[in-house]
């Protein structure tokens, strides 16, 4: 029986016609080192296979990861966490660290008036669904976490629709099922509403999100809707016509995290509006005086977490929650913000960033085949995770040859025989008659070999080719809008960069 596929429904999710909402966690690695963690590449499969299943008790039907590395194979935990009934959420960016730029790929330029963005973002982005699209547990993936973060970064917002629209372009190109496509954002108050709007606006569904996450950690201990953000997101954001979640929660200014709002959330005020909750974060970091783990590791070998009281608080809270199972809201279009200098400058009617040269029509379908997993649910595998991959679904049999080809070579194969016959037949006839002038003037005639027919070609179509240049490298555009690890080009002078292990979640407001 094939795993339930999540799917969007108006401003919600659903599961097998049932409303689906979010119980999670955030299911990052260790940051204490210099390099950054796939947490569900194979390597890490052991660790999967034990955090799985605590997960699942927990009471999670989701988690969220931050980092996706589309050169490794993602089966073994991705199986894991299907076993356990736990859905996944992937950032197809490459997210180091959490300065004000984020690591997305996406940064503040000079150059954003070029309105393009970049090939080689594009391509990071390409790879992470190709690795991640053949998961029936995958319930979608993020453009990035955070890319702006405050108000001198609003210009990267058309960036991010940018990236929506390609994202499901390309998924089309290379048949993927509808796989919904969001964005996490901050709760800045300034703006917060108006990003929203925007990445749904429009009419055009090809480039709006499919949801969005909201990072808040404005609810601590036992706050209520008025003292919190809570009741004032849910009016502002009542009609944005997609599901909208909680993508960080979980206050720590106040210890130890009851995570009270957790019965708010899921409660009737609220859950017309909001589909759950991803809790930050599954592990506590190494190192560090961070508060925010649920679980923590004394090794860094596969083992089993020792639980912290969190851990049981949080389990408690969700055990006491009723799921909403009223049928999600249809709600029209909201209306793009207009720009308000500063505040708001984005023009909603300025055409959104291109890739110069991009054509989905040269993006070949996926190549995948189908292997059955050990727990008798059917795991697509797709046998290549790069972005020039993919040959076109060719009607042919096992061989390799097409049915006329089979039926041609039938007949040309009937007609030799036929000759061969015709040969050997006039050869003996004219052997038994001894005045023949034939038998004594020259040598017998003897059947040569049967002529071959001309070979079948089995075509193999080049992969699909992304934007290149002459040297069939990729093109650099002139709007440069990667962020690289140390670039300080658009860092405020001063401004210290902060990794998620000593960033200051509890200071929001």
């Amino acid at each position: 029986m094939a795993f339930p596929v999540v799917t969007v429904a108006g401003n919600g999710f659903l599961k097998s016609s049932v409303r689906f909402q979010i119980k999670g966690v955030a299911y990052i690695g260790d940051s204490s080192g210099s390099s950054i963690i796939d947490t569900l590449a194979d390597s890490n499969a052991d660790q999967c296979a034990i955090d799985a299943p605590l997960i699942k008790e927990l009471g999670a039907n989701t988690i969220s990861v931050h980092y996706v590395d589309p050169t490794q194979g993602h089966d073994k935990c991705m199986q894991s966490f299907q076993d356990n009934e736990i859905y996944v959420i992937a950032n197809m960016a490459t997210q180091r660290d959490y300065s004000d730029t984020d690591m997305s790929g996406l940064d503040p330029s000079s150059n954003l008036g070029n309105s393009t963005w970049q090939t080689s973002v594009f391509n990071q982005y390409a790879a992470v669904l190709d690795s991640m699209a053949s998961y029936e547990n995958l319930l979608g993936l993020i453009v990035g976490n955070e890319v702006v973060d405050k108000s001198t970064q609003v210009d990267l917002a058309p960036f991010l629709k940018a990236a929506v629209r390609d994202m499901k372009a390309y998924a089309v190109a290379r048949q993927y099922r509808t796989i919904p496509i969001g964005y996490f954002t901050s709760d800045d108050d300034n703006w917060a509403q108006q990003m929203a709007d925007y990445l749904v606006c429009g009419g055009n569904t090809s480039e709006a999100i499919d949801f969005l996450g909201f990072n808040d950690y404005s609810w601590c201990g036992q706050s209520s809707m008025n003292n919190s953000d809570y009741g004032q997101l849910t009016s502002d954001l009542e009609d944005i016509g997609v599901p909208l979640f909680f993508s960080e929660d979980g206050c720590t200014s106040v210890q130890p995290r009851t995570f009270d709002d957790q019965a708010a959330i899921f409660g009737s005020n609220m859950s017309d509006v909001w589909s759950g909750a991803i809790i930050y974060e599954w592990r506590k970091q190494s190192g560090s005086e961070s508060e925010f783990g649920i679980v923590s590791y004394t090794t860094s070998a596969p083992s089993t977490p020792t639980l912290l009281s969190d851990y049981s608080a949080l389990s408690s809270q969700w055990a006491s929650v009723t799921m909403a199972d009223n049928a999600p809201s249809t709600l029209p279009t909201p209306s793009c913000p207009a720009s308000t200098g500063s505040f708001w400058p984005v023009d909603p009617s300025a055409a959104l960033p291109t890739i110069a040269g991009l054509n989905f029509a040269n993006i070949k379908p996926a190549s995948a085949s189908s292997t059955a997993t050990s727990s008798g649910a059917g795991t697509s595998t797709i046998t290549s995770t790069s972005t020039n991959t993919g040959s076109p679904n060719l009607a042919t049999s096992d061989s390799g040859l097409s049915t006329g080809a089979k039926a041609g070579i039938g007949v040309g194969v009937a007609c030799g025989v036929i000759l061969v016959l015709s040969v050997l037949f006039w050869v003996l006839y004219r052997r038994r008659r001894p005045n023949s002038k034939l038998e004594s003037s020259s040598a017998p005639i003897s059947a040569g070999p049967v002529p071959e027919l001309p070979a079948t070609k089995t075509w193999r179509h080049p992969p699909s080719e992304l934007p290149a240049g002459e040297d069939g490298q990729a093109q650099e555009l002139d709007s440069v809008a990667v962020h690289e690890v140390g670039n300080e080009a658009h860092r405020p002078e001063g401004e210290e960069v902060k990794r998620p292990s000593s960033r200051d979640r509890t200071v929001y407001k």
